[in-house]
């Protein structure tokens, strides 16, 4: 449960934080929070994974069957890297980057759901 509180705690932290070398447009803004939100469901199907031989994970980093410190490394890490990379993107390329990162867990989740895999707290 700590964990948990720890990952919501740093996911509100990095997205607040969007103000960065080129200021940030309210899109861009709405984006991040969009792309932190998915990472963190993700992460929460990705537990259920971890806690359900039923299914296993499809991210080659982590592997079929990780660990719940595995994957609580890996999402800590995961999402300062994509808000970071993202903070000191120059404007021009920002929307890319956030729109590739979107794609790629919502992508996740629909997948996750698609098979059953629901968020649970």
């Amino acid at each position: 449960m700590k964990t948990k509180i720890l990952l919501i705690t740093l996911a509100l932290l990095t997205t607040t934080q969007a103000n960065a070398f080129d200021k940030w447009t309210k899109q861009e803004k709405q984006r991040q929070i969009v792309l932190t939100a998915l990472h963190c469901i993700d992460y929460f199907q990705t537990c259920e994974i971890v806690r359900n031989d039923k299914y296993y994970e499809m991210n080659p980093i982590l592997g079929r069957h990780p660990s719940i410190k595995q994957l609580n490394y890996y999402a800590i890490s995961s999402i300062l890297f994509k808000t970071t990379l993202t903070y000191v993107l120059p404007h021009k390329y920002r929307r890319y980057a956030q729109c590739v990162f979107i794609g790629l867990s919502g992508t996740c989740v629909l997948n996750n759901y698609s098979i059953g895999i629901r968020v649970s707290f």
